[in-house]
């Protein structure tokens, strides 16, 4: 049951959290989109992902090393990162650590492996097309580089001038 006297999302992309004891379930009841455990017995829900951001999309479950990644855009609308929080009863109410380094501007998107380890990176910019690498997981290390468009990029870079520049009103 969820429910706010404004308006309430519909999200139908949850799932059993391991062990089957607690739905994964995305709600804005603290006026955030935060992932919440639902305890299957119907007890409190439990927050996952704490502090000021909205959680943009569930990228993955890593089981055995008990986190969950997500993507959100805490600080910047334009930068679109990956994040991961703890799964652990409890945890302990710090913002969760970014994955994506915080030196790399743009849209990031994840296809994170089933087991946690590995991940199917996604990046580009204003300026830049799309480009996929494997990455390993927390580390974010580049594995392998699968497209990086350079052709691409380099056929519309006379588009891209003069450089972008984003600003807030």
């Amino acid at each position: 049951h969820d429910e706010d006297k404004a308006w309430v999302d519909v999200v139908d992309a949850w799932q059993w959290l391991p062990g089957g004891k607690e739905l994964l379930w995305l709600s804005e009841r603290d006026g955030w989109r935060h992932a919440w455990a639902l305890p299957h017995d119907g007890g409190e829900p439990r927050l996952l992902t704490p502090g000021n951001l909205d959680v943009a999309e569930i990228e993955g479950v890593d089981e055995k090393a008990g986190w969950l990644y997500f993507t959100a855009s805490p600080d910047d609308a334009t930068r679109l990162s990956l994040y991961r929080a703890r799964l652990a009863a409890g945890g302990d109410g710090a913002s969760p650590p970014r994955v994506t380094p915080a030196s790399s501007p743009g849209h990031h998107a994840y296809d994170v492996a089933p087991d946690g380890a590995f991940a199917f990176h996604t990046f580009s910019t204003f300026d830049r097309p799309p480009a996929t690498e494997l990455v390993r997981l927390p580390s974010h290390q580049t594995l392998r580089a699968l497209e990086d468009n350079k052709a691409v990029a380099a056929a519309a870079a006379s588009w891209t001038q003069p450089a972008v520049e984003f600003f807030r009103v």
